[in-house]
């Protein structure tokens, strides 16, 4: 026999030994007694748990706002920080940075004086000017010297001799490496009273070879002094020196001209420019406008007004009239304000001081009201300093 079964014996003698119980109830008495004690238990269950699942949802109530205000104020956190982070990484990418965002708050303020200027930028011309600018009219040829292209810088609170006197340094800002321009290190003293300009060349000044370079500068002078009313040129400087090429040795020269010209585009620049094509001496101001037409490319030269628009131009003393037919559709954007500045600036070439445009499909180009008399321009291609 082993352990196990001693052990067994043990129990079941401690067993037998017990004191006998009897129950005297019946089974039914039995019965309802148990059935009575597991409801009442059930019941004792129930209760809490429902007081607990009560207590919970007012809990759960009561916090609930709070909780989905933060979320949702940490979700809008979140997204501006994503946006400001985003407009960051573009700042920093186009170079910015943290000071470029300070500009930039500040800025907005002025979205439409940018867009004003923008409008402004798109002008080819001049039109008015404050009482405190000078005008410096400057002239370059393009890279074959075939046409001269007029610049016109507004320098403030400045004499004519002061700003004529900076125009190597006003020239050197437009960044047009191909530009050709005869004035270099030329210094200019201006005698309004008598109608003349003395250049003092600086020594070694020289102009070459050939009559396209002599033809040019001469006509360059007519571009620079002609709107200061300038009639004769004096040459100052070690004249011994200076190499007029074809025109020999000269110490003064009077300024005559009277071309007119057809203002059209040249793109062959970071900047639009417009141009001097000169005119004949037969060719009408009808010719001229119908020039505009046409574009020149081995010059880089465009063409201003549609090859398909059709107009009559009629002249009644200084003004002039364009009337447009009426399948004639004008735009107003950039190339429509260069078609209507070209035409105004190519009257002006011509002595007339106005242009009414009439029958147009619009009332209105740029800056420009259609339905009135336009003044003519200034001068063409400005640069503000």
């Amino acid at each position: 026999m082993n352990h196990n079964d001693d052990r067994d014996k043990h129990l079941i003698e401690q067993l037998n030994q017990l004191p006998k119980i009897e129950d005297k109830r019946s089974k039914e008495e039995i019965y309802q007694r148990i059935s009575s004690a597991q409801h009442t238990k059930k019941s004792h269950k129930i209760f809490p748990v429902l007081g607990l699942v009560t207590a919970v949802a007012i809990l759960f109530f009561m916090i609930a706002p709070s909780i989905m205000d933060r979320n949702q104020q940490e979700m809008s956190d979140k997204s501006v920080n994503d946006v400001k982070q985003f407009n960051q990484e573009s700042k920093e990418e186009s170079g910015l940075g943290l000071e470029g965002e300070e500009q930039d708050m500040a800025g907005q303020g002025n979205i439409l004086e940018k867009q004003d200027s923008s409008t402004v930028n798109s002008s080819l011309v001049v039109n008015e000017t404050e009482s405190s600018d000078q005008l410096v009219y400057a002239a370059v040829a393009e890279k074959q010297m075939q046409y001269i292209i007029p610049l016109t810088f507004i320098v403030p609170d400045s004499s004519v001799n002061e700003a004529y006197n900076q125009l190597d340094q006003l020239i050197a800002t437009t960044n047009q490496d191909n530009d050709i321009y005869l004035f270099r290190d030329i210094k200019y003293q201006f005698d309004e009273e008598n109608n003349q300009v003395s250049l003092n060349l600086p020594n070694g000044f020289s102009l070459g070879n050939g009559t396209a370079t002599t033809g040019m500068f001469q006509r360059m002078l007519a571009v620079m002094f002609q709107p200061y009313q300038i009639e004769r040129v004096k040459f100052t400087g070690n004249l011994d020196n200076v190499d007029f090429g074809e025109m020999g040795r000269v110490k003064e020269m009077s300024i005559k001209e009277t071309k007119t010209f057809s203002y059209k585009l040249y793109d062959q620049a970071a900047q639009k420019r417009l141009i001097q094509v000169p005119n004949e001496e037969h060719e009408t101001i009808v010719d001229a406008i119908n020039k505009l037409k046409t574009s020149e490319e081995s010059y880089h030269v465009e063409r201003t007004i549609p090859k398909d628009m059709q107009f009559s131009i009629h002249s009644n003393d200084q003004s002039l009239r364009l009337e447009f037919r009426n399948d004639s559709s004008l735009t107003n954007n950039e190339e429509g304000i260069t078609m209507i500045e070209s035409i105004l600036m190519t009257a002006k070439s011509y002595g007339y001081v106005e242009v009414q445009f009439e029958n147009a499909s619009i009332e209105r180009v740029g800056e420009y009201d259609l339905t009135k008399p336009i003044p003519v321009p200034v001068a063409a291609n400005p640069i503000k300093k």
